[in-house]
């Protein structure tokens, strides 16, 4: 019953349709701004890490 009645996953559908761009990124932002250093650390490693690979690949 709380299921069909609440109907949550249709609810939060339409109102995410509705967002704009803008708005949409101000829902998910804060989500990922805790871990952005971690994913810019991480980005940074694996860029550095395929660099040497084609540095020793290539020459």
């Amino acid at each position: 019953y709380s299921t069909e009645a609440l109907d949550m996953e249709r609810t939060i559908c339409k109102a995410m349709r509705g967002l704009s761009s803008a708005e949409f990124e101000g829902v998910l932002h804060p989500v990922f701004e805790e871990d952005e250093f971690k994913l810019i650390v991480v980005g940074g490693v694996l860029g550095a890490a395929v660099g040497v690979v084609q540095l020793f690949a290539l020459f």
